[in-house]
């Protein structure tokens, strides 16, 4: 498990994890499936409340989840 000990890193999208999943984000992430982004939009439409909870910084979320939900 890897621990940010400098937020300051992050933020300023330096250091080495963060800049190697930003620069080669297919290598580490796997995009979600069709199947499963259309169960999620199925569950807002049917007035469902959808949310993700994490740990993780803002910037790391938003990376993730844009490469693999969209």
């Amino acid at each position: 498990m890897f621990i940010f000990n400098n937020l300051s890193l992050l933020l300023a999208q330096q250091g080495y994890y963060f800049s190697s999943v930003k620069q080669n984000t297919s290598k580490f992430v796997k995009p979600c499936s069709k199947k499963i982004i259309e169960w999620i939009k199925s569950l807002k439409e049917g007035k469902q409340t959808v949310f993700l909870l994490t740990n993780s910084f803002i910037d790391y979320t938003n990376l993730l989840m844009n490469y693999a939900v969209g």
